[in-house]
């Protein structure tokens, strides 16, 4: 009965799943219309999800109790369970593996450890911890080696005209635009003994390791990828987007002119610059936070009230959220500095994540059958484009010293 109940709660989960996918391919939501509800999805992903896992403990415990009345001989009517005389010891740790490998051992041995249900669970783990993805950039999924983008670089040219005169036609300037995600792949080992005499979260664990690694290499690629060392192009490195540096040597912010200069920047360009976002590396967003707002006081030009040390900073520059991610670098070298980082702002709209089937997540219990261990594995492939180049601004020369 519980299996059913789990089935029917991680069923619902996919559909609302399927129907956040929707609304991020919903052309005519705004980004924040789009945040608000996948927001709603999310929270209740995450209650069906708490539903699906209390069902499949009750059903394992139940499980449980048949297997160790079966394996042992024993009474289940007794009051403590104990070996039946003549019974076999049966350690439940040694159920729950048993019970785990016949759940998800499929045809082969690549197939283990994916059900239906866990590639959603996946990928929303890595838009949670991916901070390029959390910034609201628009995904695109595909099954293939590539995707294929129709790419309008300019619209037909039209004029006044006096009536019944003929004006010539003419064409708007297309091209395709192929994509091909690269693959972003960890690995980690488990002794089998492990896995045999714990909780099945183990692997759960296991795979959250996997997850976080992966997010932050996608971070790394998504922001600082040069398409050589690291095999795509990251934002602050596509070809002909806006940039201006706060010094000729950098500097540390001592006001929040940059922010205003972006957006600005953004608004000449025709992107959306009222959905924009701003991502840095902590260590400014620390630098920024200090910011008095007169000289001589101790209020934060960031905190929205009187001051008070016990209130709060919103993470945002004029109403736009800020993306905070440690894999930018901090490193870069603007005029006699060499420990400059960059402050994206960009429009997610005019950002896409191109994503090949999601997060493969594996155990593989054969190839090292030889020490007695279980290999996991993680995998995903992703790329990016920016159709509007001009959608991006890059600010160079920020100091956090």
């Amino acid at each position: 009965m519980y299996r059913k109940l789990a089935e029917a709660a991680l069923t619902k989960r996919a559909s609302v799943f399927e129907s956040m996918k929707a609304i991020e391919a919903d052309p005519t939501l705004t980004a924040a219309e789009k945040r608000s509800r996948i927001a709603d999805g999310e929270a209740e992903m995450a209650q069906l999800e708490t539903e699906a896992r209390g069902y499949i403990e009750r059903d394992e415990r139940e499980s449980e109790a048949r297997s160790l009345t079966v394996r042992s001989g024993l009474n289940p009517n007794r009051s403590e369970i104990e070996t039946a005389k003549g019974g076999n010891e049966f350690r439940a740790g040694r159920w729950l593996a048993e019970e785990l490998r016949a759940i998800t051992t499929g045809a082969t041995p690549g197939s283990a450890f994916a059900p239906t249900e866990f590639t959603p669970y996946a990928v929303d783990f890595l838009a949670a911890k991916s901070i390029f993805l959390a910034s609201g950039v628009r995904v695109a999924s595909t099954d293939h080696v590539s995707l294929t983008f129709p790419h309008l670089k300019a619209d037909p040219v039209v004029s006044w005209a006096d009536e019944a005169t003929q004006v010539a036609p003419t064409q708007g300037d297309a091209e395709s635009v192929t994509i091909t995600p690269k693959k972003v792949m960890g690995t980690t080992v488990l002794s089998n003994e492990v896995i045999a005499d714990s909780d099945p979260v183990i692997l759960d664990y296991a795979a959250q390791q996997l997850l976080r690694s992966i997010a932050l290499k996608v971070d790394i690629g998504a922001f600082e990828g040069d398409g050589t060392t690291v095999p795509i192009v990251g934002l602050k490195n596509v070809p002909n987007i806006q940039t201006f540096a706060l010094a000729t040597n950098g500097e540390i912010p001592t006001n929040l002119d940059f922010a205003a200069d972006a957006l600005g920047m953004l608004e000449e360009a025709n992107a959306d610059a009222e959905n924009a976002v701003f991502a840095m590396h902590p260590s400014i967003w620390r630098v920024l936070t200090k910011i008095k707002e007169l000289s001589g006081s101790a209020k934060p030009v960031l905190q929205d009230h009187d001051g008070s040390g016990a209130q709060g900073i919103k993470r945002t520059l004029y109403g736009r959220p800020v993306f905070l991610s440690s894999q930018l670098s901090v490193t870069e070298t603007e005029g006699t500095s060499n420990a400059a980082s960059s402050i994206l702002c960009y429009d997610p709209s005019q950002v896409f994540a191109v994503q090949r089937a999601g997060i493969e997540i594996f155990v593989d219990p054969y190839s090292r059958s030889d020490s007695d261990e279980s290999l996991i594995r993680g995998t995903t492939r992703i790329s990016l484009w920016v159709p509007n180049a001009k959608a991006v601004v890059r600010v160079t020369g920020a100091l956090s010293a």
